[in-house]
């Protein structure tokens, strides 16, 4: 059970650090660009909220493959734990 335990954990770490990633992302790019006509038109609130819609949408796929593997392992480790429960109870 300390493997999965461990393993989930993992998962739910790189699902932080991607966050955290692209939040940094966010900030870089908008301190990058921010003495651009583009952004100085539409404003630098408009310009954040376009910035990050785009990494929203990139970061929906990374999301759904971290879901996905947390709960596959957590099915895995769950039914690992009932077999050994089921085998104790037998003896």
């Amino acid at each position: 059970m300390k493997n999965y335990t461990l393993g989930l954990g993992g998962i739910a770490g790189v699902y932080f650090a991607v966050i955290i990633y692209y939040l940094w992302q966010l900030k870089h790019w908008m301190e990058k660009f921010a003495d651009f006509d583009i952004i100085k038109e539409i404003g630098e609130e408009q310009g954040m909220l376009n910035l990050s819609t785009k990494y929203a949408q990139e970061s929906t796929m990374m999301g759904m493959i971290v879901y996905v593997l947390f709960f596959i392992v957590l099915w895995i480790a769950l039914k690992k734990n009932t077999e050994n429960k089921e085998f104790d109870d037998k003896f």
